[in-house]
């Protein structure tokens, strides 16, 4: 960038010299390398607006102004709004301020609430995350005697599956598999790749509204074929949840959730000591 700077200087220089004359420079005349100070780039670390000195008293001056810190850049913001936006990045959780070396952002995690009935979809949105659903299938399958038991219905009971893959911000995120009795969920397969967020969709079109969960919590290591849909390493961590749906008692579906454990984090509060 220096020398670029340099060269534009010199042709400008030129230039200069042969509209006050109207003679080109001599050949033999020797070329003055101009003086070029790198004296700071606004906007570290990653890109912005980069200062530069055109002689060594200005280099001086320039220097000083940013050890004392009376060099900025405008941004048409004052400094309480920019103190309070940066406040609010800190209370999300997105960025830490520390003394001396200034604010970092930190890993963008999506934490679920236990305490609340919600969802991991609802959990990435609410963080900000773009999801979307890469690959779906519905199919319809008959109750084995676990998800019987679980979904406290006879064995052999025609259950709907879905399985999907989803992303957040294009990047995959989470393996999905979500049980229902079809009974409850007529016609679903016909939505195939219709919908994100699994429990808003029961909701809207079947009337099924989720007020309270039970779940399991584990970690495993990725398998080789996990590895490759999520696009991760086997062996990687993963966030295992095992949940039932329920509403006004009764169960609605089994989920079960495979997560990237760096891409997330589960919140529970506890009250009154259990001895």
């Amino acid at each position: 960038m220096v020398s670029e700077i340099k060269n534009y200087l010199h042709r400008k220089v030129q230039e200069t010299k042969k509209l006050s004359t109207g003679l080109s420079p001599k050949a033999s005349t020797a070329p003055v390398d101009p003086y070029v100070g790198v004296i700071h780039r606004l906007d570290k670390p990653v890109r912005g607006v980069m200062v530069y000195a055109k002689n060594l008293k200005a280099a001086a001056h320039l220097s000083r102004q940013v050890q004392e810190g009376k060099l900025e850049k405008i941004y048409q913001v004052s400094r309480t709004t920019v103190r309070n936006a940066v406040k609010m990045l800190v209370q999300e959780g997105l960025v830490e301020v520390r003394q001396g070396s200034g604010t970092r952002v930190l890993n963008h995690k999506a934490i679920q609430n236990y305490n609340k009935v919600t969802s991991v979809t609802e959990s990435l949105m609410k963080k900000g995350y773009r999801v979307t659903t890469s690959d779906m299938m519905i199919d319809i399958i008959s109750a084995d005697k676990q998800l019987a038991d679980e979904l406290e219905i006879p064995e052999g009971t025609s259950v709907a599956r879905i399985q999907r893959l989803q992303l957040a911000d294009e990047e995959p995120v989470t393996l999905m598999e979500n049980y229902i009795e079809y009974a409850k969920v007529p016609g679903i397969e016909a939505y195939e790749n219709q919908f994100v967020a699994l429990y808003q969709f029961l909701e809207e079109k079947f009337g099924l509204q989720i007020d309270e969960t039970r779940d399991r919590i584990s970690a495993k290591s990725a398998t080789f074929m996990e590895a490759q849909v999520l696009k991760t390493e086997p062996k990687d961590a993963l966030l295992v949840v095992h949940r039932v749906t329920y509403w006004q008692n009764r169960p609605v579906s089994i989920d079960h959730v495979r997560i990237i454990g760096s891409k997330y984090e589960v919140e529970i509060s506890g009250k009154g000591r259990s001895k």
